[in-house]
C-alpha cells in the first residue's frame, strides 16, 4: 500500500536540535564548533601573549640558545608546547567527530594534515591569526 508519509530521517547528534538563524539552520554541533573554536583561539592568543610560559615559549622558538642563557628552561617549555598541542588536537577531534565522524581505523587521514599544513604555510609559519583565518577559510 502506498503511504503519503515521507520516510523519517534517523535522528543523529548533528540533526537533532536545529536553531534557526536568519536564512539558514545551524545544528547544535555546528554552533558548538563555531563557539568553542574562536574561544580556543583567543585562549591560545592570551596564553602566548601574557602568560610566563607563553612568553618563554615564544622566546624559545625564536632563539633557544639565547632563551637558555636568559634562564628559561627550554626543555620544560618544549614539553609544555607539546602538551598544549596534544590538548588542542584532542579538542579538535571531539569537535570534529559529530560533524564528519571519526575513522574506524584510528587514523585521522591525510586530508586533515593537508588542510592544517596549508593554513600554516599560507601564514608563513609565523602569524597565528592569519593561520586561524586561513584554516577557517579552507574548512568552509
Amino acid at each position: 500500500m502506498y503511504s503519503s508519509r515521507r520516510p523519517r530521517k534517523r535522528a543523529t547528534k548533528a540533526n537533532r536540535d536545529p536553531s534557526s538563524s536568519g536564512g539558514g539552520v545551524f545544528h547544535s554541533a555546528e554552533v558548538l564548533v563555531l563557539t568553542v573554536g574562536p574561544l580556543l583561539a583567543l585562549a591560545l592568543f592570551a596564553f602566548l601573549r601574557w602568560s610566563r610560559y607563553g612568553v618563554a615559549l615564544r622566546a624559545s622558538a625564536e632563539n633557544a640558545d639565547r632563551a637558555s642563557l636568559l634562564g628559561i628552561p627550554v626543555k620544560r617549555v618544549g614539553t609544555v608546547a607539546w602538551m598544549l598541542a596534544g590538548l588542542l588536537a584532542a579538542v579538535t577531534i571531539f569537535l570534529r567527530a559529530p560533524l564528519v565522524g571519526v575513522p574506524t581505523d584510528g587514523s585521522l587521514g591525510f586530508g586533515v594534515l593537508l588542510y592544517t599544513l596549508a593554513a600554516a604555510v599560507m601564514a608563513r609559519m609565523e602569524d597565528i591569526p592569519v593561520a586561524i583565518m586561513t584554516g577557517m577559510g579552507l574548512g568552509i
